[in-house]
């Protein structure tokens, strides 16, 4: 599905599974890492914490693994000229 013999996956937290065929050092690769690292800080929905390594697989097989760099935090979204009201 992902048109990649070669693919890392990431399971951040329990219930979370996340795989991207994107070559590291590209910009999908370090969206994916973000994302990755958003889900292992973000406790809102009480999934327990897995792990933040990244395992890399080609076929069936692993053929790496590495811990994630911590990300910065996102940034503070800032209210908007057009605001909802709510």
């Amino acid at each position: 599905m992902l048109g990649s013999s070669a693919i890392t996956v990431s399971v951040p937290r329990r219930t979370v599974i996340y795989a991207t065929s994107a070559p590291a050092g590209t910009p999908e690769f370090e969206q994916f890492s973000a994302v990755t690292w958003a889900t292992w800080l973000d406790d809102s929905h009480g999934n327990a914490p897995i792990t933040t390594m990244l395992f890399r697989f080609e076929g069936a097989d692993i053929v790496g693994a590495s811990v994630l760099d911590p990300q910065p935090p996102p940034s503070p979204r800032r209210r908007g000229l057009f605001r909802r009201n709510r």
